[in-house]
């Protein structure tokens, strides 16, 4: 996991003196730096694999004067919930210290009252236990999610963070414009589940375009790229009875997604991915992979709708030699 890195100044130099002390020339070196990075990632993650699972960690290069910082976010060890955890690094004696574990999907801003952040972080929870995306879930959310089995679930509901974190970890645009652009619907996306509003996101539903429609597929953090246009298809989009939707990608390998609520601003997607002469077409919480390839089966993950497009996003990684947390991709389907 690369650490998000920024411009070395005076400010810096200064740090690295006291960082480093009588090393000399040596303490102004990017060596230096990288060996206190890897440190800082290593012992904080380390401390934080007892709080989160498979945490994703963004490493302050340089630190304060006396401590280094990194910020881990991940699902808080068994349950749904996504978690942030801070982890402070002592220069002198190299131990690291941890905060309990953080929802950064109920944060306050200024002004807002106890009782505004109890009510949004203890709706439609247990005792002591956050709700899914900030509170946001409502019953008809919850049943949703009921669908699914429990690593299903953790997919879902820690979708929002993996995109953010995503894009946190690799920032600079593509310079390609509608990859870039997916990438800003995306952010957007993740912000409105933290619980920012936004004018132009709906929850998928009746305004959507049915019938065959153009869709495009799109990687964000996939090995060393930031950001890529994997292909163009067709799809098609049905209404359902009860107001859900069907999309089904038509070309290349297929996707069979139904949409069901969860909020005002997303929706969940249910589905599973396979190729044309595969029989498995339909999500199965008790058979999650297709008979003879297991690079195709369920496949859940959220969406959204701005004007006529839908956006279906997950971090489903079928085929991939190794997890990435810092990965996700998008569905877009619409001109």
């Amino acid at each position: 996991m690369a650490s998000v890195f920024r411009g070395m100044g005076m400010g810096s130099a200064v740090t690295c003196g006291l960082l480093f002390g009588a090393q000399g020339a040596f303490a102004a070196s990017d060596e230096a730096w990288d060996a206190f990075r890897a440190d800082v990632q290593d012992k904080c993650l380390a401390q934080g694999a007892q709080t989160l699972e498979s945490p994703a960690i963004v490493v302050d290069p340089f630190g304060s004067e006396s401590y280094g910082m990194a910020l881990m976010t991940g699902m808080e060890k068994d349950t749904t919930n996504v978690r942030s955890v801070l982890c402070v690094y002592d220069k002198q004696s190299k131990a690291v210290q941890l905060s309990g574990p953080l929802d950064l999907a109920t944060s306050v801003a200024p002004g807002r009252g106890t009782e505004a952040r109890l009510a949004a972080g203890d709706r439609g929870t247990g005792a002591g236990r956050a709700a899914p995306f900030g509170g946001q879930c409502s019953e008809e959310c919850e049943a949703t999610l009921s669908l699914l089995d429990p690593a299903d679930q953790r997919k879902v509901t820690g979708l929002p963070q993996v995109i953010a974190q995503t894009i946190l970890e690799k920032p600079e645009p593509s310079g390609v414009a509608d990859v870039d652009a997916v990438r800003d619907v995306a952010l957007s996306f993740s912000e409105l589940v933290a619980g920012t509003p936004s004018d132009e996101l709906t929850a998928p539903g009746s305004t959507a375009v049915t019938g065959k429609q153009p869709c495009s597929v799109y990687y964000y953090g996939f090995l060393n790229e930031g950001a890529k246009l994997v292909g163009r298809h067709t799809c098609t989009v049905a209404q359902l009875e009860g107001g859900a939707l069907l999309v089904e990608k038509t070309t290349g390998e297929r996707l069979r997604a139904e949409i069901r609520p969860l909020s005002d601003g997303f929706s969940a997607f249910i589905g599973r991915n396979y190729l044309a002469e595969q029989e498995e077409r339909a999500y199965d919480a008790a058979n999650p992979t297709n008979a003879g390839n297991a690079n195709f089966g369920n496949m859940v993950g959220m969406a959204t709708q701005r004007g006529k497009r839908l956006y279906l996003f997950s971090s489903e990684q079928r085929g991939f030699e190794a997890e990435d947390p810092t990965f996700f991709q998008a569905l877009v389907v619409g001109g």
